[in-house]
């Protein structure tokens, strides 16, 4: 049984697959007939939004699989690890639009037929504007990192349907330029949000966290429960869309182990209920005196 999350995110994903797939292969072939540059990179840029949703997809349903004698933390970083993988592909396609907008420009290429070119570019935005905030939305609301990343992926898509259509536009009043220089624009865009998704993934996988909110919020909680001294150190990662972590706290070394229990439970409750993307978190009890 899927949970909600899990739900959602494959839900959006899906849809974005056949909706890229659909769109992408509309302007392939009308990129194909009417010789353009741009409309065939913006084509194959949503291909490309295709087999990123898929790899998403896929690292969503892996990622939900839970904890076994081989996994003890669970498949979390599969979907980061899909993030990573649908990056470089996207750096591999940027290139070889640059590649071909480059030889268009040298050939000076001409268009035919601009108007149903650019008609299809036009229209072919729509989509991709809708798929990134339903997917933006969908982020936000199961705090997953990839399909963040793909909903900035989609919505680059629908910039880059609008470079491609006022490339072909330009080209059809006669500037040659304007549609090799919209391929490279779109190459561009492919290249930026690939850089960022493949810098913020490495730095999951090397268990980098930069979650300043959780800390203040963990720290606050943790302090306010009766017979915490002091916070020794906070420790957290991220698996996924989930925090994982370690809670060092510092009481009174005269109480009992049953009361040093009840305050690391307490602890525990509360950082489970404030923290929605709160996976797993070990809290540590220390005695003061003993520092």
């Amino acid at each position: 049984m899927l949970d909600r999350r899990s739900y959602l995110g494959l839900q959006v994903e899906g849809r974005s697959t056949l909706a890229s797939v659909a769109v992408g292969f509309a302007e392939l072939f009308v990129g194909l007939f009417a010789n353009s540059i741009a409309l065939l990179s913006d084509g194959i840029s949503s291909i490309l939004d295709s087999v990123v949703s898929i790899i998403i997809w896929l690292g969503l349903k892996f990622a939900k699989k839970g904890r076994d004698e081989r996994f003890h933390f669970g498949y979390y970083k599969v979907e980061t690890f899909s993030s990573i993988t649908a990056s470089i592909l996207m750096l591999v396609i940027a290139l070889w639009i640059i590649y071909e907008s480059y030889v268009s420009l040298i050939e000076r290429s001409s268009l035919n037929n601009v108007p149903l070119a650019a008609t299809v570019a036009l229209f072919a935005a729509v989509p991709s504007f809708y798929l990134g905030y339903t997917k933006r939305r969908v982020a936000k609301s199961i705090r997953s990192a990839s399909v963040s990343l793909d909903s900035y992926n989609s919505i680059i898509g629908g910039i880059a349907s609008l470079v491609a259509f006022c490339g072909i536009l330009a080209s059809g009043l006669g500037i040659y330029w304007g549609d090799a220089l919209g391929g490279m624009l779109i190459a561009g865009l492919i290249f930026t949000t690939a850089y960022s998704a493949l810098k913020e993934g490495s730095l999951v996988l090397m268990d980098a966290c930069v979650c300043t909110g959780a800390l203040e919020t963990i720290e606050g909680l943790a302090k306010g429960v009766v017979g915490v001294e002091g916070i020794h150190d906070i420790r957290l990662r991220r698996a996924g869309p989930y925090i994982a972590g370690e809670v060092h706290l510092e009481v009174d070394g005269n109480i009992t182990v049953y009361r040093a229990d009840e305050i690391a439970a307490e602890v525990e409750r509360l950082l489970r209920n404030s923290l929605d993307d709160l996976n797993m978190i070990t809290v540590k009890v220390e005695s003061k005196k003993a520092k």
